[in-house]
């Protein structure tokens, strides 16, 4: 399974990632007051050349998905047989079936490798006429990842997929200001507390 995630990790594009980071910026644009003289630009993102990796996997039956489930209505008392029946109506009514699965991963960046090979945002933020780069890159992380496949029997076979981060991911990263190998603001005590309690 690894060695497949490697191999995806691989043949993705910097194109894909220009995408989302220009969608992220168009996002931020809007919550930026008026009349503030101050923007804020992501000017790189990239997943990095090191691939998470898979640590865990396992199938689970819709009870364990929640919200995930679609219910359209339906009762949900009765007995066993009789909410397999009504299951069978919802995959009917979707047309497919359905596949769940817990994946638990995580991430280590490479080391004696140059900050491009690692994940990392840069982002520009202009305070009036003065240029503030900021840079983040993101030394590990490990997250849970529930995922609902909903499957087609025409090509390409998958029709939907749902996911949902079980819990907060815990991820280590570092944040300079100004250049890449300045002071790292996370191994500022109040600094730290505050951004991991945003990410939280």
């Amino acid at each position: 399974m690894n060695t497949l995630v490697e191999t995806l990790w691989g043949t993705l594009q910097q194109g894909f990632f220009d995408n989302i980071a220009s969608q992220i910026n168009d996002t931020i644009k809007p919550y930026i007051p008026e009349g503030v003289p101050a923007t804020v630009k992501i000017t790189g993102l990239s997943h990095g050349c090191h691939s998470a990796r898979v640590l865990s996997m396992r199938s689970l039956p819709n009870s364990e998905f929640g919200d995930l489930v679609p219910t359209h209505g339906l009762d949900k008392s009765g007995s066993i047989d009789q909410a397999k029946n009504r299951e069978k109506a919802v995959e009917k009514e979707e047309g497919g079936v359905f596949y769940n699965l817990e994946i638990a991963i995580a991430y280590h960046n490479a080391p004696f490798r140059p900050r491009k090979d690692h994940m990392h945002v840069d982002i520009l933020a202009m305070l009036g006429p003065v240029p503030l780069p900021i840079f983040v890159q993101v030394k590990e992380f490990v997250a849970t990842i529930r995922i609902r496949l909903q499957m087609h029997p025409d090509l390409p076979f998958l029709k939907n997929v749902t996911f949902a981060l079980t819990e907060n991911p815990k991820i280590n990263a570092c944040v300079s200001i100004g250049a890449p190998w300045a002071l790292d603001l996370l191994n500022l005590p109040i600094i730290d507390s505050v951004l991991t309690s945003q990410i939280d």
